[in-house]
């Protein structure tokens, strides 16, 4: 498997996998929004056999694993926030298994009120 920078022609395969993880453009098209208001950010992708592969994801550990999602530390990935780790999931279906990292997220979910608990 081959960890590369995002190019500007992985962004429709991208968005696929984004659409299909989810079954609703919702994501996908926040996922858009977020990299065309990205300044000096680097997006990675995984590629495997020249496909992209490889979905991040802190969300409900009741709901995303109806989409192929698991714990993403259970392959070796942490998250920067502190989360439960059940709320950390990837979509890899295995083929980051072996690899260690600790994802960072898009500086937007750092600012303002969406970086805040809710009170």
């Amino acid at each position: 498997m081959l960890i590369r920078t995002e190019q500007v022609t992985d962004i429709p395969k991208i968005h696929a996998i984004n659409r299909a993880a989810f079954d609703a453009a919702t994501e996908a098209n926040l996922v858009d929004v977020l990299r065309s208001g990205a300044e000096n950010v680097i997006s990675l992708v995984a590629e495997e056999d020249g496909e992209i592969v490889a979905v991040f994801v802190v969300g409900h550990p009741r709901y995303y694993p109806r989409f192929g999602f698991k714990s993403a530390s259970s392959v070796g990935f942490a998250c920067e926030f502190v989360v439960p780790d059940e709320a950390f999931m990837e979509l890899a279906a295995g083929v980051l298994d072996g690899k260690t990292a600790t994802v960072h997220f898009h500086p937007a979910f750092k600012e303002g009120d969406s970086a805040k608990p809710p009170q």
